[in-house]
């Protein structure tokens, strides 16, 4: 998230796995070309790089590579369209295994847990952190991570961030740097099973070049990536601006110039930005208060407008007037909670039933008819400490399960196979209305509900332990009504048309089943 350490030695912390890799001597090389020079003929039964280039001038020879490229298409196509995106964070490398390989037995049970946390949550889009320092070589121990990728079916997500301190990127160094990612892709892409790459780590934080620079390296890494490997979706810089908030009259912040202009400068489509998918991290506001909490999921920036959820849907519009309404959104990091090096059992509470809030309403978020987002990884299944990533652990200390990583297990395996539906109840900014989302699947609906979170000015977010009614009216007597609470536990209710419902911070969810 927020820290970018440099140590002598390298670090890895794999984000279900992310890492950090910091080289100490510079290694500098010719960028390579798209194909590699290669001399052929057509009807020789093999499909050569030339051939490849284009491999409808020759199907005698490519016929397989025709076929394979036809279902690469069509499997960007359900990307875009219908498939959401879940996924998260985690570590594979702890104590002796972040400074050296990452052989199965050296792995912690810590590690372990993680492993074991993220294939417990179905989970197959993991992040992976790779930051690149002086120089641009592949360290030795990457074959020993991919292993676990490919051992446990993940889909690598890796975010290349560029050195931080870098004030002056030349063009050389910007083609340097896409063809390290570029080898990277041809070296692990078909193991670690990778589809999308995210580009520089919060940019406001983590990049000292100028605007107009960054969007000048994205577009050489897109023209380079998709040049060889044009399956792999290529996003954007992964934006840190929504859990920023400013008041009205605020001065001039660093921070909040540096992320203004970096979003104009994406946003401006004159500048000619190139990217299959806008990748955002979407931590929420930190209310303004020494040991403030999160604000609510439901709450409205006061002086940012892409700030918290509402500002994804400001985002959304920018997009598609600029024609770009087949460029989704993927949120692809955040945590409910500010950083701590220990996880309370009322913490605990406090962050589950956010969690659950917080994502049912970007799961079901709409701008016009469609979703607004194409995907959210959330979390970080890594056990919570005091050192770099682990202060925003969502797992306990001991690396077990925390009713954070419970409530987003409940909430994945509750909306499978549903597709949102209709806001029923909730407008962002109420404090005073049940908050209702509607979900369908053939016959069945399923309901998510919750009691939007009291904001206080001058405390901390608590669990209010209070009740508020809604009143749900079905389209007709329903063969079933099932409710669960934010625990996993279950009962069954009396089907009506009309079904009162009682509300909680922590939501509940109500599954309809209608006669056939």
């Amino acid at each position: 998230m927020k820290k970018f350490v440099i140590f002598v030695f390298i670090i890895l912390i794999v984000d279900g796995i992310g890492g950090y890799f910091i080289f100490k001597k510079p290694v500098s090389f010719e960028p390579k070309p798209p194909f590699p020079e290669q001399v052929g003929r057509c009807g020789d039964n093999i499909c050569d790089e030339i051939e490849k280039a284009n491999p409808s001038a020759c199907p005698a020879d490519c016929g397989q590579l025709i076929s394979q490229q036809s279902s690469i298409s069509n499997r960007d196509s359900d990307f875009k369209d219908t498939e959401f995106i879940w996924g998260t964070e985690g570590q594979i490398g702890e104590g002796d295994g972040m400074n050296g390989s990452l052989d199965a037995s050296r792995l912690s049970p810590l590690v372990q847990e993680t492993i074991t946390a993220i294939n417990g949550l179905g989970i197959k889009y993991i992040k992976f952190r790779i930051a690149v320092v002086n120089g641009l070589p592949v360290p030795s121990y990457i074959d020993e991570a991919v292993k676990v990728f490919k051992s446990n079916g993940w889909s690598m997500v890796p975010m290349f961030t560029r050195d931080p301190g870098d004030a002056d990127v030349t063009v050389q160094e910007m083609n340097d740097y896409a063809s390290f990612i570029v080898s990277f892709l041809d070296t692990h892409k078909s193991s670690a099973n990778i589809r999308l790459i995210e580009q520089q780590n919060a940019p406001q934080d983590f990049w000292a070049d100028t605007s107009a620079k960054l969007l000048q390296m994205s577009n050489v890494v897109y023209d380079q990536v998709k040049a060889r490997h044009p399956d792999v979706q290529v996003g954007t810089p992964g934006f840190e601006y929504a859990g920023v908030d400013y008041s009205k009259n605020a001065t001039s912040d660093p921070k909040k110039d540096r992320a203004d202009s970096q979003l104009e400068q994406f946003l401006d489509k004159a500048n000619g930005a190139k990217f299959d998918f806008w990748a955002f991290h979407g931590y929420p506001i930190l209310q303004a208060f020494p040991g403030g909490s999160f604000r609510p999921p439901t709450t409205v920036a006061s002086g940012n407008v892409y700030g918290a959820i509402p500002g994804i849907l400001e985002i959304r519009k920018k997009l598609d007037a600029n024609g770009w309404q087949d460029r989704p959104m993927i949120d692809t990091e955040h945590v409910p909670y500010p950083a701590g090096t220990s996880l309370s059992d009322n913490e605990d509470a406090l962050d589950a039933a956010y969690i659950a809030q917080d994502l049912v309403i970007r799961r079901a978020l709409k701008a016009g008819e469609k979703p607004a987002l194409a995907g959210v990884m959330p979390l970080k299944i890594i056990a919570r400490g005091e050192d770099g990533e682990r202060v925003w652990g969502s797992l306990k200390s001991d690396g077990s399960l925390s009713k954070t990583v419970k409530a987003f297990g409940l909430l994945l395996s509750k909306l499978k196979g549903y597709q949102p539906d209709s806001r029923m109840s909730g407008r962002f900014g109420d404090e005073s209305q049940v908050w209702v989302e509607k979900f369908r699947a053939g016959d069945r609906e399923l309901y998510v509900f919750f009691k939007p979170f009291k904001e206080s000015a001058k405390s901390p977010l608590q669990l209010d332990n209070e009740l508020l009614s809604y009143s749900l009216t079905l389209r007709e007597t329903p063969q079933s009504a099932t409710l669960t609470d934010i625990n996993g536990g279950t009962k069954t209710l009396v089907a009506t048309k009309i079904m009162t419902l009682s509300a909680q911070n922590a939501p509940g969810f109500l599954e309809i089943v209608y006669s056939k």
